[in-house]
């Protein structure tokens, strides 16, 4: 049950009009001993499953790619059926593990540091970009 003697009220809540008390009241405290800690985690978030998404559906046109480029003559039907029958449908994510390692540490500290820069950048200019 929410205590509303305290500063920490529901108006302070990232959603408004969300019914969860008790987390609105937790995500207050953490904002006002971390400023700024709560949207660098919706950003680190953000940026983890934009990222597994990108590079899910990015891995299979990088294999077709690679065929075109390594099979002469070929085109793309071809090198869809050669995929298939020489590595199933799994050869379509062929180095899909290696394109998360690289690319999801990239997202998640470019997004989560570019956020709280961007901001700092705005305030540092009385409201303008430089």
């Amino acid at each position: 049950m929410l205590n509303y003697s305290t500063r920490y009220t529901i108006h302070e809540c990232y959603c408004p009009g969300s019914q969860v008390g008790g987390l609105q009241v937790l995500g207050a405290r953490i904002e006002t001993r971390f400023p700024g800690v709560r949207e660098t985690l919706i950003n680190a978030w953000a940026a983890l499953l934009a990222g597994l998404a990108a590079y899910t559906v990015a891995t299979p046109i990088e294999a077709i790619k690679v065929g075109l480029q390594t099979w002469p003559g070929s085109n793309l039907p071809s090198v869809i059926g050669k995929i298939v029958k020489v590595k199933g449908l799994g050869g379509f994510f062929y180095g899909l593990d290696a394109m998360y390692a690289a690319g999801l540490p990239y997202s998640l500290v470019m997004y989560s540091v570019y956020q709280p820069m961007k901001r700092c950048a705005f305030q540092s200019c009385a409201g303008v970009f430089c």
